[in-house]
């Protein structure tokens, strides 16, 4: 059988190396390959071969934001350095994967601790003996039934029984009450979207995943279905907003999104305002560049007034972006009133789980920071009862400033206790991802309300 897992992982990697998937598709799938490969060579005892393979996807899981794929190799490869006898970097991977596993409430953690206990003579020590974990929780397998048969009328787009993404657009909009004035409003006429909604016309990518978002669904499939240029642009995007790059090297990226665009590429224009406006290191810049860009398809946009809006992903994580920079300006109680209104907007339109996946972890780390730059420590540290945190930890790169920040301000509450765990979980995500000066910091501040981190 090992033979057979080797001959398979080097056929993936071939495959994978050759498609033409999106970038962050092609990538995500060669780090889920990579882990097998990983196991396999744990398994023939080659640990230094494993060790070379896992630290060098799991730098590549950091960059892409790859969560639960970064932590499981983050441990493998602790689990190498302890093979090896490299002590010392064995702690921090191992550390850093379990207690990040636990502050996301992910029941990796209790597989981890409960493995290293059972298996290995790794000691376990610090507040890993008394952390509490995720019970493991065993489900029913799934009985998998036969593809579904394109004569269904499902997959068949000849039939007239067809349900077609015109008919789903208009369904979401009646069953959510919007008119079509809301739904299209800076996106496309109302007779353009009629003709959408009654299949007389096929709304190219960018303008189908919006009218979806506007409706409350992801809508993130369609990049994957679009033209080769769509294709590019999504490629430009991801590398600029996950890739960690020079600057002169993002602004070459910029250019040739731009050369992208047609004059009527409204949505797409709004990305690259957007993009662009986020290099400037002027709050007041970044904030008028944001507006330009909000204000392509929400003409009339008055923050008052959000909940009468409908909004695209794009639209919200512009308006997270807004709300931020105003922390740094004399109108700084203008952050607090823009994230409220957010809020309000998440809770009356109800998102699915894959739309807020995209923005809803970015508007908590954001809000989180603002309040505790702005010192209302208070508000800061009750924060989590006032949003959905669930959502918050589905992105260690956004839940580990928050947790920077919530830690201090249960500190600055003389919540201590409350403090110390934070500050843990805050530590080991910052080592997780690499940002090792901020881990630092976590534990200088602790120093502050003479607390020690028992890691």
């Amino acid at each position: 059988m090992a033979s057979l897992c080797r001959q398979i992982c080097t056929q993936l990697d071939s495959c994978l190396a050759d498609s033409t998937f999106a970038l962050i598709e092609k990538e995500r799938m060669q780090t889920d390959a990579a882990i097998v490969s990983v196991k396999h060579l744990i398994e023939k005892k080659d640990f230094e071969s494993a060790f070379e393979l896992a630290d060098s996807y799991r730098q590549k899981a950091v960059v892409n934001a790859y969560d639960a794929n970064l932590i499981e190799l983050t441990f493998l490869a602790g689990l190498c350095c302890h093979y090896i006898g490299k002590a010392e970097l064995a702690d921090t991977h191992i550390k850093a994967a379990f207690y990040s596993a636990q502050a996301i409430d992910s029941c990796y953690a209790t597989w981890c601790r409960n493995f290293l206990e059972k298996e290995t003579d790794y000691p376990i020590t610090g507040s890993m003996k008394d952390f509490p974990t995720v019970p493991l929780t065993a489900f029913p397998p799934k009985n998998f039934m036969d593809s579904v048969q394109v004569t269904d009328g499902i997959h068949e787009t000849d039939t007239i029984n067809a349900y077609t993404l015109g008919h789903l657009i208009q369904d979401l909009r009646l069953e959510q009450n919007v008119s079509q004035s809301v739904l299209c409003h800076g996106l496309c006429s109302k007779s353009k979207l009629s003709k959408i909604e009654n299949d007389a016309l096929q709304p190219d990518v960018a303008l189908a995943a919006a009218l979806l978002q506007r409706l409350g669904i992801s809508g993130k499939v369609f990049p994957y279905w679009g033209n080769k240029k769509d294709a590019e642009f999504y490629d430009l995007q991801f590398k600029i907003s996950h890739h960690h790059v020079p600057k002169e090297e993002i602004r070459n990226f910029l250019d040739k999104m731009e050369q992208l665009l047609d004059k009527d590429d409204i949505l797409y224009r709004q990305e690259y305002l957007c993009s662009a406006a986020l290099q400037s290191d002027s709050p007041a810049e970044k904030i008028a560049g944001l507006t330009k860009a909000l204000r392509l398809t929400l003409p009339d946009f008055d923050i008052h007034q959000l909940c009468s809006y409908r909004l695209t992903c794009e639209e919200l994580s512009i308006l997270n972006n807004i709300a931020h920079e105003y922390r740094r300006t004399n109108e700084s109680h203008l952050s607090s009133l823009y994230f409220l209104q957010i809020l309000a907007y998440v809770d009356k339109t109800k998102p699915d789980i894959l739309l807020l996946d995209r923005f809803f972890p970015i508007t908590g780390y954001m809000y989180c920071h603002s309040l505790y730059i702005l010192k209302f420590y208070q508000e800061t540290a009750a924060l989590p009862d006032l949003i959905d945190m669930s959502i918050i930890k589905r992105a260690v790169s956004c839940y580990a400033p928050f947790l920077f920040c919530y830690s201090q301000a249960l500190g600055e509450c003389q919540r201590f206790v409350e403090a110390h765990t934070a500050a843990i979980q805050a530590y080991a995500i910052n080592t997780l991802l690499n940002h090792h000066k901020d881990a630092a910091l976590v534990e200088c501040f602790m120093e502050d309300f003479t607390i020690e981190l028992i890691y």
